[in-house]
Order: C-alpha cells, then sequence, then structure tokens
C-alpha cells in the first residue's frame, strides 16, 4: 500500500474519483453548449442544466463506493454498506433518465407545435409524462432488486400473468383508455371543446 493509514488512503481515492467526475462533467458543460450554439433549439442548454445536480451527486456516490474499498471492515457489513450506496446511485441515476427524457418530451413537443404552429395538446404530454414515471419507477425497483441479488425472472413472469388477468377483467375500461389516447394523437378533440353525445348528454 503506497499510503499506510487506510482513512487517508480512502479519503484521497475518493477526492480522485470524484474531481475526476466532475472536471469531465465541467468540460461536458463547457463544450457542449458551444457545439450546440448555432442550432434553434435550447433542449441541450435545458437537460445540461437540469443534469448537473445528479451528476455531481453520482460522483459523490462513486467516490464514496470505490474509497470504502480501502477500509478494513466486517466484510458483511462493508457488502451491505456498498449494496447500500449501489442502491442510491441506481435511484440517482434514475431521477437523471427521467430528466432527460422528460425534457425530450416537453421541450420536444414545444417545439413541434411552434413549428407546425399548432396548440399542443396538454392531455397529451400529461399522459407521456405519466407513461414515463411509470416505466422508470417499475425499472429502477428492478434493477435495485437484482443489485441485491433477488431474481427478478420470476418476478417478472408472476407479473406478466397477473397482467393478463387483469387486462382480461378490465377489457372495457382499457378499451376506453387506448380510444382516449387514438382521440389524443388524431386531435380529433383537446382541451376546452364542447362534446355532444346524445340529446341528453354533453358537456
Amino acid at each position: 500500500k503506497y499510503i499506510l493509514n487506510e482513512y487517508l488512503r480512502a479519503f484521497i481515492i475518493f477526492l480522485i474519483i470524484f474531481l475526476v467526475i466532475r472536471t469531465l462533467i465541467f468540460i461536458l458543460g463547457r463544450i457542449l453548449p458551444k457545439l450546440t450554439s448555432k442550432t434553434k433549439t435550447d433542449l441541450d442548454n435545458i437537460i445540461l442544466k437540469k443534469t448537473s445536480g445528479p451528476l455531481t451527486l453520482i460522483a459523490v456516490l462513486v467516490g464514496i463506493r470505490f474509497a470504502i474499498g480501502e477500509i478494513n471492515l466486517n466484510e458483511n457489513f462493508n457488502t451491505t454498506i456498498e449494496g447500500i450506496i449501489l442502491t442510491l446511485i441506481i435511484l440517482v441515476a434514475s431521477f437523471f433518465i427521467y430528466y432527460v427524457f422528460d425534457t425530450l418530451i416537453v421541450v420536444g413537443f414545444r417545439e413541434l407545435g411552434e413549428k407546425g404552429k399548432k396548440k399542443i395538446n396538454q392531455s397529451l404530454v400529461q399522459f407521456f409524462h405519466s407513461t414515463l414515471k411509470i416505466l422508470i419507477i417499475f425499472g429502477t425497483l428492478l434493477t435495485i432488486l437484482s443489485s441485491w441479488g433477488i431474481k427478478i425472472g420470476p418476478l417478472l413472469a408472476g407479473l406478466g400473468i397477473a397482467g393478463i388477468a387483469v387486462a382480461f377483467s378490465l377489457q372495457s375500461t382499457l378499451s376506453n383508455i387506448f380510444g382516449g389516447i387514438s382521440m389524443l394523437l388524431d386531435k380529433s378533440i383537446n382541451v376546452g371543446d364542447q362534446i355532444k353525445l346524445d340529446e341528453n348528454t354533453s358537456g
């Protein structure tokens, strides 16, 4: 060992890893805006601003995870701590992914509306928001379970069977949901429209 004191060695490793990752983030933050300054979209700038915090937190957690390996701790305790840190990294990475895709959805729809000079259906944007949240939460939970050594294959199989059962029992409800999505996509109705179904039903 190049440094006898294990705590000092762990701190130095943490500091080096953190500084290296932060330097890379800083360089990207300086270079990317210049490369994309000629583009008409501000999508890249928004993504950089929203993801700076999660990337910094990931740098801290990665540094801590490597630093702990230099300290002589109880094996079970060390494994538990590393598992907790890995779980936190997965959670922060999930927020990072959410921010990126959420920005792509919001800014993408906004710029699409500006180019086409059409009002974007907010219900459609909200639908994609909700779908994105569900997918990321589901994927994050599965990743965390897998990181702790839990086999997710049987769980996925069970969820698949349960999903089929639910789909059969909620056929009419699911039909209405997909019908609503279809109306949003073809823009046959928009928020604020007056809809008349029959003589006694309108709104």
